[in-house]
């Protein structure tokens, strides 16, 4: 049978201490909730049709009137590889886009917001709150 001395069993107890702060601090990151949003702001008369998922979720086929809304929340995976994309239609474009990337910065945010006008589709800085143009919409098609 193997024995501790004092020095040996007060490194280990300082070892699982040390180990127990960790994932408890590593658990407050993963517990933090996320949100999406994603808002039809074309026009009056204009639907927004969007799909999101991850690997995991399929969040299902969305037709958002004018000035609504489509939102979720989740919490990111141990692994910090969450990934939300999106395809979203109207009457004069689509996009495909990661509504929601762990691995990028200017995407990981807690509280994302996204929203379609009709010359862009655009992302809300969460840092500065200014809306940042993510993708332009091709001009329409001429007769």
């Amino acid at each position: 049978m193997m024995r501790f001395n004092g020095s040996k069993h007060g490194m280990l107890v300082s070892l699982i201490i040390l180990i127990l702060m960790w994932l408890c601090e590593f658990s407050s990151v993963v517990d933090a909730k996320k949100h999406v949003r994603i808002t039809n702001e074309l026009a009056e008369g204009l639907t927004l049709t969007i799909h999101c998922k991850s690997k995991d979720n399929d969040l299902g086929v969305h037709q958002l009137a004018y000035n609504t809304y489509f939102e979720w929340s989740f919490h990111e995976n141990i692994w910090g590889t969450t990934l939300f994309f999106c395809n979203i239609q109207w009457l004069h474009g689509n996009a495909d886009f990661d509504a929601y990337d762990a691995k990028r910065s200017d995407f990981a945010c807690d509280d994302c917001k996204w929203f379609a006008t009709t010359d862009a589709l655009y992302f809300v800085d969460s840092g500065t709150g200014e809306s940042v143009l993510y993708y332009a919409w091709p001009p329409p098609a001429k007769p």
